[in-house]
């Protein structure tokens, strides 16, 4: 073998691997908006995908584009973030909050490793999302009740809070 197919035969390899971790994704992205609400135990239209870094309509499904690799011209090998959004409503009015949540995915081995908000809490999911599920469903929600308790210098775009005052 030359060089040359040896980098060929590496490519192929990389690409391979770039292609796994998108499809792996999906399914990390359907789980999880299919999961959470449920885990949360409140209605599914609570819960949404939403760009993790641009703003966004927090009752708005995004689809793909709640994937940071989404609109990209290339595709690499690295980590793909997602945002979440939790919508909450008020108990004495017909308000609601919302709070986003950033999730980044990495394919690693066998298995996904999930990095949760700032803190970058770590879950491990398997690439067909039967084990580990669970605790990624609780570091999201830790990760919401925590945006509450954040100091006002200390909020950031990636973990967001957003308040609707009711109508009249």
């Amino acid at each position: 073998m030359t060089k040359y197919a040896g980098l060929q035969a590496l490519t192929k390899s990389y690409g391979e691997k770039t292609i796994e971790l998108c499809k792996g994704v999906r399914i990390v992205r359907d789980k999880v908006l299919s999961e959470l609400p449920k885990y949360l135990g409140c209605d599914k239209s609570k819960v949404s995908g939403v760009p993790p870094f641009s703003d966004f309509e927090p009752a708005t499904q995004y689809r793909d584009a709640c994937l940071s690799s989404h609109g990209q011209g290339v595709t690499y090998l690295e980590p793909i973030h997602m945002g979440i959004c939790t919508i909450i409503d008020n108990q004495d009015d017909a308000g609601w909050t919302w709070v986003r949540t950033v999730i980044e995915i990495w394919l690693q081995g066998d298995e996904f490793i999930v990095s949760v908000g700032d803190a970058k809490r770590k879950a491990h999911v398997s690439t067909d999302c039967t084990r580990g599920m669970d605790d990624l469903l609780e570091l999201i929600h830790r990760d919401i009740e925590e945006a509450f308790s954040l100091e006002l210098h200390e909020a950031t775009g990636a973990n967001r809070i957003g308040f609707k005052k009711p109508t009249s």
